[in-house]
């Protein structure tokens, strides 16, 4: 998997600790931890003390980059059996206007903000990306091959919908 770092991004982002990120479709408190890692508890971000402004940016990048590359690995390996399309690249970016796309020669490219959805729209976003591969236009088979996957697509495409402004501002 190929994850590119986003150029003078990090000083437009302002964190502080106790501040509240997304990830997994829910705001998370920013702890400080004693550990040299960013980690999730299942509850808040931990994060190691005393750092500034631009250094928390850039190591909670890179944490969703790291995060989003395991779900989406996790993902393609659920699903792509049951599509029948399996991808020779997949890239984690920094993209601000699409979360997903399949490039002609079959690679699949997400945005680390992926990994802010909660673990259902994500893995929509995975069975979209794997159907359009196989069908191409969001065709007739593709929405079978979808619907096939998650009855409910509709409601998963909605959230995705719904969601999405909040997420690629930051």
């Amino acid at each position: 998997m190929v994850i590119k770092r986003d150029e003078n991004f990090f000083s437009e982002i302002n964190l502080d600790y106790g501040d509240a990120v997304w990830f997994l479709g829910s705001r998370r408190p920013i702890r400080k931890a004693t550990t040299f890692r960013v980690f999730f508890d299942g509850w808040a971000i931990n994060m190691p003390a005393n750092l500034d402004k631009i250094q928390m940016a850039e190591m909670l990048v890179d944490f969703y980059k790291y995060e989003a590359s395991i779900l989406i690995s996790d993902a393609i390996l659920k699903y792509s059996p049951i599509i029948g399309a399996e991808p020779p690249t997949v890239k984690v970016n920094g993209s601000k206007s699409k979360l997903s796309s399949c490039s002609e020669a079959g690679i699949l490219n997400f945005s680390w903000r992926i990994a802010l959805f909660e673990k259902s729209v994500l893995d929509y976003a995975v069975v979209c990306e794997l159907a359009y591969m196989l069908h191409g236009k969001r065709s007739h088979e593709f929405r079978r091959a979808v619907s096939n996957v998650f009855p409910d697509y509709m409601q998963r495409k909605k959230m995705l919908k719904e969601f999405e402004p909040h997420t690629l501002v930051f």
